[in-house]
């Protein structure tokens, strides 16, 4: 997932109607809001979790998929996402 992917799939998800934030979206995968600016920089790559973890909750929101195989994707894609950050510090 590129930077520009990325942005494009945080400004797709609505919220109230408006696109969701940096905040909202950082809340949504689970990262701090500066990690979420790096990767609409480009400082920093989208790590495939997060691009793993942005479809599934594209695909719960969409209704493309069961909620619950959806669920432990996005469930599985966040452990990994917090091992990866885990094993960096």
């Amino acid at each position: 997932m590129t930077k520009d992917e990325f942005r494009a799939w945080r400004k797709a998800r609505l919220v109230d109607c408006r696109p969701m934030t940096q905040a909202q979206a950082a809340a949504a995968i689970g990262v701090a809001r500066e990690t979420v600016v790096r990767y609409e920089s480009g400082a920093l790559p989208v790590p495939l979790t997060v691009h793993k973890l942005c479809a599934a909750l594209t695909a719960i929101d969409s209704g493309l998929d069961s909620p619950v195989l959806c669920g432990a994707i996005a469930l599985t894609c966040y452990r990994k996402l917090l091992e990866s950050d885990n094993s960096r510090e």
